[in-house]
């Protein structure tokens, strides 16, 4: 790491989504006059094709960025950031946030006062200002992931359950850092990035281990931060083949046995099962809403994907 400090440095791994990244670093730019804390900016393009790097250097020339030949993941490139930082804080955000001051300037002022907090993360909204669910209150064991993959179960339980009920500062036991601050001593300690597992889970996993130095993990939910992500896309992320091999490799690394590991993939097929069953069951609505048939067709790929990376994984290794 750096020395001439700043305050922040801001993170952000990219992977083409040329007009996320574009949308983000015009919100920050544009809110830096009222920024408080110093900072920078590192992006990392992570082997985009799109002419990401390109407009990221014509517009946005304060930026410090780097290029990967191909795609190495988000470890790779954080651990790039990492190496690089000047800032006594990182704040690492994805590429398809919108961000604003005032939720840069709570956060650092809440880590300023709050020296025994290793990292914290704040309330991540999508455009439709739906909140969604980037914390966990508990260290989710193998078994649980069924609900993951049994999506909609999840939501309609987050309905009844809660972040409504979150107002104040809240200790958890980790996040998908979307949007998170750490500090530099957790840093140091914790070191990089594993690039073992390289998408999905890496954050919770470096998370993970810096509350494992004894370090506070925290949720301010009264911060938002808009997450374009996580309402849209192809397939739903933990059904993608690298986030199902990359949750292997943390299920195995936080979790390791033959049982943890049975419970882990039993719950993957179970809770993907019933997702493609509940999607089926509701299919014929698809012919009345374009929204609902989005929906729908986007969890039945999903679900189906899963089925195939378990077909391939098994005759890759028989």
């Amino acid at each position: 790491m750096k020395s001439d400090y700043l305050d922040i440095t801001i993170g952000i791994p990219v992977l083409n989504g040329i007009g996320d990244i574009d949308v983000c670093l015009v919100s920050l730019y544009l809110s830096a006059k009222d920024i408080n804390p110093s900072f920078e900016v590192i992006v990392v393009d992570d082997g985009s094709t799109g002419g990401t790097y390109n407009m990221i250097t014509e517009r946005f020339p304060k930026v410090q960025l780097t290029r990967n030949d191909e795609n190495r993941g988000v470890s790779y490139s954080m651990d790039y950031i990492i190496e690089n930082i000047k800032g006594d804080y990182l704040s690492r955000l994805d590429s398809d946030t919108i961000v604003n001051a005032q939720a840069i300037n709570e956060i650092y002022r809440f880590m300023k006062d709050h020296p025994g907090v290793g990292a914290y993360t704040v309330q991540l909204v999508g455009t439709d200002g739906e909140k969604q669910m980037n914390i966990e209150m508990h260290h989710k064991k193998p078994g649980e992931w069924f609900f993951d993959f049994a999506l909609w179960i999840k939501k309609l339980t987050h309905k009844f359950i809660n972040l409504q009920s979150y107002t104040k500062p809240t200790k958890i036991a980790y996040m998908s850092t979307g949007a998170a601050l750490v500090d530099r001593d957790s840093i140091q300690q914790v070191g990089t990035f594993d690039e073992n597992i390289p998408f999905f889970m890496e954050d919770a996993d470096w998370i993970v281990r810096i509350g494992k130095l004894g370090k506070k993990i925290y949720f301010l939910p009264y911060v938002t931060i808009i997450h374009v992500g996580g309402q849209s896309g192809y397939l739903y992320i933990q059904t993608r083949g690298r986030s199902l091999k990359s949750l292997t490799a943390f299920n195995a690394k936080h979790y390791p046995g033959f049982m943890n590991k049975v419970f882990l993939h039993t719950s993957i097929i179970f809770g993907s099962f019933v997702g493609l069953v509940m999607a089926v069951i509701v299919l014929p609505l698809a012919l009345f809403n374009s929204k609902i048939r989005k929906i729908i067709f986007r969890a039945i790929r999903s679900y189906s994907n899963v089925f195939v990376w378990y077909i391939a994984r098994q005759y890759s290794t028989s």
